[in-house]
């Protein structure tokens, strides 16, 4: 394989796992996201199941 033909060759490989890792960080950041909402909603329905002021987080 000739310089230039590996250079090519070599930057396609590494355009992969970038685009690769780009794509693995978009999908943790949805589930991240998607998380921290479930878990805003459970601690709203304990608040509003047990009243304002009861502490629900402290417990």
């Amino acid at each position: 394989m000739k310089n230039k033909e590996y250079e090519l060759f070599f930057g396609e490989i590494k355009q992969m796992v970038q685009d690769a890792q780009h794509k693995a960080l978009l999908h943790v950041n949805s589930e991240l996201l998607l998380l921290y909402w479930n878990i805003g909603k459970t601690i709203l329905t304990q608040q509003a199941q047990q009243g304002w002021g009861t502490k629900v987080v402290d417990k």
